[in-house]
């Protein structure tokens, strides 16, 4: 007489739950050998070991359930090999995305460290190499409810980098004369792939703390600096996140260097 096991000790040499014994057999890709009537025990045999084994080999290797499914039913060899090589193709590619994202979050780590002992409200003129960006237009009437709705979009359409990117996003801004700020534009710097070019130049600068929407004192006072050296604004306003919410808990704490071209 065949030796049987209940779920119970089934699971347990398999290092399983009992509830996911019950469910393979739910979703029909591991049934016991025999069910009491009586009862309505499950009993699993030792010649069971080598199937439920492969299963869980099959899953530890990244398979879904679905998947293992379709393995069982294949009889051939060439083809359970050929399902296991699609298997090795799709580790690869994830394992690709994962250095992809470890790189760059080894990037973004290493910004805002560095950006951590930037001096608020300092101001100067610097010279800044040509830079790469995605752009994207912010609607009428252009007010923060606008900059909110247009973050939103251009998150949609650039969804692959938008997170890689969300720690130094640039919004290009016009000041009115009123103080009113209109916000046109946002972007940020990309590696190869680009719509704009923003060209090498001198631009003044001013490290503003605080959030967006209350920049016009420091824009006031980097417009009079700048004045002040002899230079002349020479283009858009572009507000550039130096540390936001990856780095800091409260918008006060934002840092965020607007940038004029002289």
């Amino acid at each position: 007489m065949r030796i049987k096991y209940l779920t119970g000790e089934m699971a347990r040499l398999h290092n399983i739950s009992k509830q996911t014994l019950i469910y393979y057999d739910k979703i029909g890709l591991f049934k016991p050998s025999t069910t009491s009537g009586e009862n309505g025990y499950r009993y699993y045999t030792l010649d069971q070991f080598g199937d439920l084994d492969v299963i869980l080999c099959l899953k530890k290797l990244g398979m879904t359930l679905d998947e293992i499914k379709k393995y069982q039913n294949q009889k051939s060899s060439t083809e359970r090999i050929a399902i296991l090589e699609s298997q090795e193709d799709a580790i690869n590619r994830k394992i690709e995305d994962i250095n992809s994202t470890k790189n760059h979050l080894e990037f973004i780590v290493g910004t805002l460290k560095s950006r951590l002992t930037t001096q608020p409200f300092k101001v100067g003129v610097r010279w800044i190499p040509e830079r790469r960006i995605i752009k994207g237009s912010i609607d009428f009437p252009h007010d923060k409810h606008a900059l909110g709705l247009g973050i939103k979009r251009f998150f949609e359409d650039n969804r692959k980098q938008f997170y890689m990117h969300i720690h130094e996003l640039m919004v290009w801004i016009h000041f009115l004369e009123s103080g009113e700020e209109k916000y046109m534009s946002i972007g940020f710097e990309v590696e190869g792939e680009q719509r704009e070019i923003l060209p090498a130049g001198l631009y003044g600068y001013i490290y503003h703390k605080g959030f967006i929407d209350n920049m016009n004192q420091s824009h006031k006072k980097l417009k009079e600096h700048i004045e002040a050296s002899g230079f002349k604004v020479a283009g858009e306003c572009i507000g550039k996140m130096i540390l936001g919410s990856l780095a800091v808990s409260s918008r006060n704490e934002y840092i965020i260097e607007i940038q004029i071209p002289v």
